[in-house]
């Protein structure tokens, strides 16, 4: 984290939206300040996902809710929020950047050879294996 938090602070909280509350990639990289709801008093933060890809089997899949005590408690999303316009992206970069800079974070933790990819964070951090079969 501390390679991103010096790439960008926005990201660097992104990853942590992404894992604690499970999103694919793209729904990550299409995440805009408008689709972060946090009601006043609320521990809990909504993010309106709109069409995600088990949209048309469950509609109920378009939100997701955010119980995390750092990014919402502390108020980390509501600060980002604040100073940015609503249309603003939580990931600023285009998803080729976003992908390169996510691997050059796993180097620069010595993780490559594990094969992480952006997805993994989808799955609490589950890693892509080959077992070589």
């Amino acid at each position: 984290m501390r390679f991103l938090h010096h790439q960008s602070l926005q990201v660097a909280l992104s990853l942590g939206v992404a894992f604690r509350c499970l999103l694919r990639t793209g729904e990550l990289l299409s995440l805009q300040a408008r689709d972060i709801v946090i009601p006043a008093g609320s521990r809990c933060a909504i993010l309106c996902l709109g069409e995600t890809k088990t949209g048309p089997r469950n509609p109920h899949t378009g939100t997701v809710s955010c119980h995390d005590s750092t990014l919402v408690h502390l108020k980390l999303l509501q600060v980002w929020k604040a100073t940015c316009d609503p249309q603003a992206f939580l990931v600023p970069w285009p998803q080729s950047r976003f992908r390169s800079t996510f691997n050059a974070a796993l180097s620069s933790l010595e993780l490559q050879s594990n094969a992480y990819k952006p997805y993994s964070l989808r799955r609490g951090g589950a890693l892509t294996c080959h077992t070589g079969r």
